[in-house]
């Protein structure tokens, strides 16, 4: 399956995300492997609120992936009811709103990637979008961290954060088919920064060989950008990281 990131973080920067039906409906887990919605809406503290939960269809076998999936949006389902209770009174009618879709980034012989990406919208004020990334190595039955790919993470978080943040600076002037990208130098190159959880997010890109060719780098808004311009997210060769690859990944890239 090729690389559905770009195609992802459109979707998000459209609002295509938060496209879900305001319809009640109970939640209702589906069957092992299918996919799993759920629409729950109520008042709380005197707020009105929806969220929308849609999970997606996964192998059985991946179980660790699927749990960390479920954990992770009932941490946003329980996080942004935290905020709802606690929200000062209002007249604006409009509810709260939590909307994230599960989907499948890229999956390879390796790995699988899920990028988790929606947005809350506070009682009628702008907005703020949710963006998370998940990868699966299928072979070790387990969830991985970026670090966990290469021996010594340092000096490839250096090499992944050079070859990023130069990228995103050439972005800040316009071109043939861009827009300049809505940021500045200092803002770049602090959310570049290595040693600080800024390369947290990440893909694998995979190609019609079924292999990895490289690494998509998601930053989420503000990090690198103004929150206008939405979600980054930049695509480095395998060349600017394979020395520091750990034995077991190193024919998982190409």
């Amino acid at each position: 399956m090729p690389s559905r990131l770009p195609l992802l973080l459109a979707l998000l920067l459209t609002g295509g995300a938060a496209l879900c039906p305001d319809m009640a409906m109970a939640a209702s887990p589906a069957r092992a492997g299918s996919e799993s919605s759920r629409h729950e809406h109520g008042v709380l503290a005197g707020h009105r609120y929806t969220i929308d939960l849609t999970q997606v269809p996964l192998d059985t076998r991946w179980t660790p992936l699927r749990q960390a999936l479920d954990n992770y949006a009932a941490s946003q389902r329980s996080a942004f009811l935290d905020k709802v209770k606690n929200a000062p009174p209002s007249r604006l009618p409009a509810p709260w709103k939590l909307s994230v879709d599960f989907s499948v980034a890229a999956h390879s012989d390796r790995f699988v990637s899920v990028v988790a990406f929606g947005d809350i919208e506070p009682g009628g004020a702008s907005p703020s979008a949710i963006i998370d990334s998940f990868t699966y190595d299928t072979k070790a039955e387990q969830m991985i961290s970026l670090s966990d790919l290469f021996d010594d993470f340092a000096p490839a978080e250096a090499a992944l954060a050079a070859n990023a943040r130069a990228q995103l600076l050439a972005k800040l002037k316009p071109g043939k088919h861009h827009r300049p990208l809505a940021s500045d130098a200092a803002t770049v190159r602090n959310g570049t920064e290595p040693g600080k959880e800024r390369l947290r997010m990440f893909v694998p890109i995979v190609r019609k060989d079924h292999q990895a060719h490289g690494l998509s780098l998601i930053f989420p808004s503000h990090q690198v950008a103004a929150d206008t311009a939405g979600p980054q997210d930049v695509d480095v060769p395998t060349a600017a990281f394979a020395r520091w690859l750990k034995p077991e990944y190193r024919d998982a890239f190409h």
